[in-house]
């Protein structure tokens, strides 16, 4: 495999996603049920204080926690669409080759050649392939690639350059 094989252009914006949670290390539980419980908690115990009738107080309960949900989902949808706008104006338009040594990328005016022996792994999600250290990754996917063929053969090169565990 002494030829390069190229490839164009960048991750989506959800394959992006996709790669950055499969980095992003889980809480056991997301902050924003921890704000949900503590919040239900203190207006059931201000209703309890206030000696608010049952039904009501479940009512209200069921309302608060609803428009906490649509409050957590649209600031969730507001961050995605903002972080989508700045990912794609930061997609300066770019190709690059993968070689035995190597990934060579030229961005602008810029080129760089990135070892492979600065990455420590490969992951693969859902037909995306990305080289990663630590938090960082650079990601492949088979759109970037003019045929099936070289996104095969950048696959092995890829996976090749690491031992799979």
């Amino acid at each position: 495999m002494a030829e390069s094989i190229r490839f164009r252009g960048y991750l989506t914006f959800d394959d992006s996603l996709k790669v950055q949670q499969a980095l992003k290390t889980r809480r056991l539980v997301p902050p924003a049920a921890i704000v949900t419980v503590l919040t239900l908690g203190a207006v059931a115990l201000a209703f309890w204080q206030m000696r608010v009738e049952k039904s009501m107080a479940i009512f209200m309960l069921v309302f608060l926690a609803a428009f906490m949900g649509g409050g957590f989902w649209l600031m969730n949808a507001s961050a995605r669409k903002s972080q989508k706008k700045l990912y794609e104006k930061a997609c300066i338009k770019r190709h690059g080759t993968l070689k035995e040594d190597g990934i060579q990328i030229k961005k602008g005016h810029n080129r760089h050649h990135i070892l492979w022996e600065l990455f420590d792994k490969t992951i693969e999600i859902d037909g995306v392939l990305a080289v990663v250290k630590k938090g960082e990754s650079l990601g492949f996917a088979k759109y970037m690639f003019s045929s099936e063929n070289e996104w095969s053969r950048a696959r092995d090169l890829i996976k090749s350059r690491y031992p799979q565990r």
